[in-house]
C-alpha cells in the first residue's frame, strides 16, 4: 500500500549515471541500463517489480524479453530503427522522431533491424501495481504540476535546465542526455530546454488503489 506524502515530505530527486544500473536483458539477449526501478530495493527482475524505466542496446536481431503482467512504452534513441513483431497481434515499426510505441509484455515480441545497432528507451508498468503515461516534451518552455503519484522527467536528447517547486523549497538542476528528475505527487516542475535539439519524457505513474 502507497503511503499519502504531507506537503513536507514532497521532494524531487535527481537521479545521473551514479546511480544507475548496468545489467543483462531479463532474457539474457543484450545489454541495458536501468535508470530507475521500483521498488529500488528490486535486486532481479524476477522478483517483480511496479514500474521500471531503462535504455537498452539492441546489437541484432532477436526476442524481447517476457514480462507478464506488464505494459510497455518503448522510443527509439539512437540507430535506424526496427520491425517490432507481435505474432498475431502483429507489427509496429519503431523509428526516429522520439514517436513511442505501446505494447503487452504479455505477448511473444521479436524485433528485427533495419539497420545497425539502436539504442531505445523502455518504460514498463505492472498492470496489477499501477499505470503509466508517456509524453514527449520537445523545445519549448513548459511548466507541469505533478498530479501522478510518481513522475519522471527524462532528458532524451540535448540538455535542460529543469526548476522544482516543493515544501522544502525551490531547486535547479540541469539535465544533461539521460539524467532524470524523479518527483512525488504535488511538486512543481518548470522546463527551460538548452538546445533546440532538446526532448524530454514525462513519464507519471498512478498506482492501483
Amino acid at each position: 500500500q502507497q503511503l499519502r506524502l504531507s506537503r513536507a515530505e514532497m521532494k524531487a530527486v535527481l537521479l545521473t549515471e551514479q546511480q544507475y544500473r548496468v545489467m543483462p536483458w531479463k532474457n539474457g539477449g543484450g545489454v541495458t541500463t536501468e535508470l530507475a526501478i521500483d521498488p529500488p530495493t528490486v535486486r532481479s527482475l524476477d522478483e517483480g517489480f511496479n514500474w521500471r524505466i531503462s535504455a537498452a542496446n539492441v546489437a541484432s536481431d532477436g526476442p524481447f524479453s517476457f514480462f507478464p503482467s506488464c505494459d510497455r512504452s518503448l522510443l527509439l534513441l539512437e540507430g535506424d530503427g526496427m520491425e517490432i513483431e507481435h505474432r498475431e497481434h502483429g507489427k509496429q515499426i519503431l523509428k526516429g522522431d522520439f514517436n513511442p510505441i505501446q505494447f503487452s509484455g504479455d505477448w511473444t515480441t521479436s524485433s528485427k533491424l533495419l539497420g545497425g545497432a539502436c539504442r531505445d528507451f523502455n518504460v514498463i508498468s505492472n498492470r496489477n501495481k499501477c499505470t503509466h503515461k508517456l509524453t514527449i516534451v520537445k523545445q519549448s518552455e513548459v511548466s507541469h504540476q505533478a498530479t501522478a503519484d510518481v513522475t519522471m522527467l527524462v532528458c532524451l536528447a540535448g540538455s535542460a535546465t529543469v526548476s522544482t517547486k516543493t515544501a522544502a523549497g525551490d531547486m535547479q538542476h540541469t539535465l544533461a542526455r539521460l539524467h532524470a528528475i524523479k518527483t512525488d505527487k504535488g511538486v512543481l516542475l518548470k522546463v527551460t530546454p538548452v538546445a533546440a535539439s532538446t526532448v524530454l519524457a514525462l513519464v507519471e505513474f498512478t498506482y492501483v488503489k
